[in-house]
């Protein structure tokens, strides 16, 4: 019985499973994630894509005293990175919140869309829309 159910876990984890191969960035293994030059790259990646053909994982999730945040990863056919996404207006997301992101993370983001803010001169994104979480 044991046999089954490991064959059936392992059996998830080989077909179930169909998230594109990561081509990182270039700035990827010269910067930080979230510093300047790698936001300013995934802006410019985002920017150039058209957001509904990407998949979108919840890779952490973060909060300061005013705002939360999940770090996304980013994939497409030609490109990978990991951003931070502004999620306090986010009510699609309100559950997300309560629980600090404990059990969302890996989890896909069908229909994200991000806004870019770049008012000042540094990248922000901001969350915009989500169909719904596959959890």
């Amino acid at each position: 019985m044991r046999v089954i159910g490991y064959l059936f876990i392992v059996s998830l984890f080989v077909f179930g499973c169909h998230r594109h191969t990561c081509h990182p960035l270039p700035e990827e293994g010269k910067h930080a994630h979230g510093s300047p030059a790698y936001t300013a790259a995934v802006a410019r990646h985002l920017a150039a894509t058209d957001q509904s053909t990407l998949d979108c994982y919840i890779a952490d999730y973060e909060e300061d005293s005013t705002r939360q945040y999940l770090w996304v990863n980013f994939h497409s056919d030609t490109w990978c990175a990991t951003a931070k996404v502004d999620i306090t207006n986010a009510d699609k997301l309100a559950h997300v919140k309560e629980l600090g992101g404990m059990s969302y993370i890996g989890a896909g983001l069908d229909g994200l869309q991000v806004t870019i803010d770049s008012a000042d001169g540094s990248f922000r994104f901001r969350y915009l829309a989500l169909d719904h979480i596959v959890d």
